[in-house]
């Protein structure tokens, strides 16, 4: 668990050490955050929630109504021996309209300092953990501690007053009441046995926000056959034309998936290259496995079939580049999922073929194309037996037995016979709140050189 001040605040703090005294701050919740084990330098730069997120592994969570929550919380300051402290009673979390999936929180400053307005405190993953879900009746607090004998005063951050070099308070997340739940009853997760992780694989919800490029994109008609309609374009710009996908998690369960499988359809006038982007936790370097000396000559007017493995050791967070030497790459039908499958078909939640209802988008159709697509082998089997129940009472076709279940080499035997089962569908780790992917961000990453040491290395 670790955090940092920004050094726009501490600069501002050394200034003036009343800087603090009758002010308001403002929380701010990260989706995804690095580990933070070890600050950046250009996370300490930013001087902003808005330049922080600017930089690859900080994205906001995303909340109907919007972040950051509306609530402003009053703070001030007391003077303890040689120290400041900077002191509240705690930040609930009311302003949340859904449970939100959180890494980190941020804390601003509301006002303008030094000509920066709102500017970022300090962010912290302390309270947080790896990762955890939110709800409205939380609240952010501090741990008691001796030094303040009123309980009602904790206190956020502090410093020395003799050399002001701040330090997070002992933050801590107070946990709002849980959701009844009845007694006997069990939590049972059925995770996918195929995730695509690309969002909008085949262009057809309207508009490229999952994807950027290096010129303007487009979502144009005439799909690749089987693909749908549509499919999507980009220009280029230089004598390449390069895509990138949104950015997704590789765990699935309580691992990260290292071997991955792209596929995908494509048109064009060049060589395209397709690069697996990838993270560890703490963002430090960006890594590409480009493939070895893989390339593919593309025609303009035949569509052609791109299959290939790709290898993420320690990969935290991925995402697809593709780059074509040439002009005018067209795109459909794309896949990116965990496991060397390139020789199983493509398919995302429209699919129709296999047993009903395997497929589906995650966090439901309401989310169709703007979310991973998701397929389970046999899940109303699975789900019958592992739920206990039949799938459909009125058709006897449809009443599992433990027969059937180990023709498919499925067996839960390990839920009690009365039992209420609650069932958990289309996730990827226990608790999974499925909110919304977030858009992707305009522009790609730069090719590595000396000046960007964040940017992707040139394939070519």
């Amino acid at each position: 668990m670790s955090y940092f001040f920004t050094d726009h605040f501490k600069a501002a703090l050394v200034a003036n050490q009343a800087i603090m005294n009758g002010v308001k701050v403002q929380i701010v919740l990260f989706r995804f955050a690095p580990a933070m084990g070890s600050p950046a330098p250009s996370w300490t730069a930013a001087r902003t929630v808005a330049e922080l997120t600017a930089q690859t592994g900080w994205v906001e969570a995303t909340n109907v109504g919007g972040y950051p929550l509306t609530l402003q919380l009053d703070v001030g300051t007391r003077t303890l021996g040689g120290s400041r402290y900077v002191i509240y009673s705690e930040y609930p979390f009311s302003g949340l309209t859904e449970t939100a999936e959180v890494r980190a929180i941020g804390v601003t400053f509301v006002g303008t300092i030094n000509g920066v307005v709102n500017p970022l405190i300090f962010a912290s993953n302390t309270p947080i953990g790896e990762v955890t879900n939110l709800k409205r009746t939380d609240a952010l607090t501090s741990s008691p501690d001796a030094t303040f004998p009123d309980a009602t005063n904790r206190w956020l951050f502090g410093w020395g007053t003799t050399t002001p070099d701040p330090l997070e308070g002992p933050l801590v997340l107070s946990r709002g009441s849980p959701e009844f739940e009845v007694s006997g009853s069990q939590h049972a997760w059925l995770y996918p046995q195929r995730a695509n992780m690309v969002a909008n694989p085949s262009f057809e919800k309207p508009g490229t926000g999952f994807w950027s490029g290096n010129a303007a994109l487009s979502r144009v008609s005439g799909g690749a056959p089987g693909g749908g309609a549509w499919a999507g374009q980009c220009g280029g710009t230089g004598g390449y034309c390069i895509m990138e996908s949104n950015i997704f998690p590789t765990q699935m369960g309580e691992l990260n998936a290292e071997q991955w499988t792209v596929q995908l359809m494509a048109k064009g006038t060049g060589r395209l290259k397709v690069g697996f982007v990838f993270w560890d936790a703490d963002y430090r370097v960006t890594a590409v496995d480009w493939g070895t000396d893989e390339e593919w000559n593309l025609s303009a007017v035949t569509w052609t079939h791109v299959a290939t493995h790709r290898h993420a050791p320690e990969g935290h967070i991925a995402m697809l580049r593709l780059e074509l030497e040439g002009s005018g790459l067209t795109i459909d039908k794309v896949l990116a999922e965990r496991g060397y499958l390139k020789d199983w078909p493509y398919f995302d939640g429209d699919e129709r073929y296999g047993a009903r209802d395997d497929f589906s988008w995650y966090g439901g159709t309401n989310r169709q194309g703007a979310s991973y697509s998701l397929w389970y082998n046999h899940r109303k089997a699975v789900t019958g037996r592992l739920f206990a129940r039949t799938v459909d009472p009125n058709d006897p076709e449809s009443n599992v037995t433990d027969e059937d279940m180990e023709e498919q080499g499925l067996v839960y035997r390990w839920v009690p016979a009365g039992i209420t089962v609650v069932p958990h569908l289309d996730i990827f780790y226990p608790f999974d709140v499925q909110n919304p992917l977030p858009p992707k961000a305009a522009g790609i990453l730069p090719r590595y050189s000396v000046g960007t040491p964040d940017g992707v290395s040139n394939p070519w």
